[in-house]
């Protein structure tokens, strides 16, 4: 018989790693070798594939971000504030939307992930924030207290960075739903109003821009994001391991052993933290938006 704690069991709490890994070995294929495999396909070009893959990378870090945020959600105190770890598949499965509650967390506005800095009662008699249950499940090994301490802000830092990836629903929606993110921007020029002599030149010809339209102001917005690879891989990264402390310890606890003994549980650092965060090109993100004018 299905017992819902069995989810722990069977989640692949390594997925996004093992797809960037297989993106970064695309990403790296010599010429010759991207030749023989996009033989097959009609009209295929190496620049069509290699945007393609830069495309993958840039959703699978956007998918493995809002997996950590719908396990976060899932495992916050239901409406009687009751707390049941090991029913988490059941919460997951209900389909609330939580992109609000991420878009307020990244303002730094009153949500529901408020709840990560409460103060709860453990059963072990010590008080700690809620953050530290997600995270450091049921680890309270006097050796390793003082590194899960110094990971808390860490985390919550790294949640704040993910969170402002997510809160543009509209850049996720584009890739999943008819491929709505196109090369549209080829570089952008910074001029003299006057003269029109060049100041600044940034290169987008590595960009995609996503459409997005707002039918009640009538708001239309281009958003041009120009890829940056290697910081979606590392953020990857970060997100998956946020991922592995939520699933590990439950999934041994839940059986009645000792969260301690399972798979290496992370500690964060702000170090490794800023340096996955890095941005490798000069320009990031180009919005251009059209206001209707109300002509009354």
């Amino acid at each position: 018989m299905y017992r819902p704690e069995e989810f722990y069991h069977g989640f692949q709490v390594s997925h996004f790693d093992y797809k960037q890994l297989n993106n970064r070995f695309l990403l790296n294929l010599p010429d010759e070798e991207i030749k023989k495999l996009i033989q097959p396909v009609v009209n295929g070009s190496k620049e069509e594939f290699l945007r393609s893959v830069k495309g993958d990378i840039r959703l699978t870090f956007l998918l493995s971000i809002e997996t950590l945020f719908e396990l976060i959600f899932s495992l916050l105190p239901n409406e009687k504030n009751q707390i049941n770890d090991a029913t988490l598949i059941y919460r997951l499965v209900e389909k609330k939307p939580y992109y609000e509650e991420i878009r307020k967390f990244n303002k730094k506005e009153k949500s529901k992930l408020d709840w990560l800095k409460k103060n709860i009662n453990f059963n072990n008699g010590r008080k700690a924030p809620f953050l530290r249950h997600i995270f450091y499940f049921g680890l309270w090994k006097d050796e390793i207290v003082e590194s899960v301490e110094k990971s808390l802000p860490v985390i919550e830092d790294a949640l704040r960075i993910l969170a402002q990836e997510l809160s543009n629903r509209e850049e996720l929606n584009s890739y999943k739903h008819g491929l709505r993110s196109i090369p549209f921007m080829k570089s952008l020029i910074l001029a003299e109003p006057e003269t029109f002599k060049e100041k600044i030149k940034f290169d987008m010809d590595d960009s995609v821009t996503i459409y997005s339209h707002n039918k009640k102001t009538g708001v239309r917005e281009f958003l041009t994001k120009q890829f940056d690879p290697e910081r979606d891989m590392a953020l990857t990264h970060v997100a998956s391991n946020l991922i592995n402390n939520i699933i590990q310890p439950r999934k041994t606890l839940l059986k009645k052993g000792k969260p301690e003994d399972t798979l290496p549980i992370i500690f964060f650092f702000d170090e490794d933290l800023k340096k996955a965060n890095e941005a490798h090109v000069r320009m990031q993100d180009f919005r251009y938006t059209i206001t209707p004018i109300d002509e009354k």
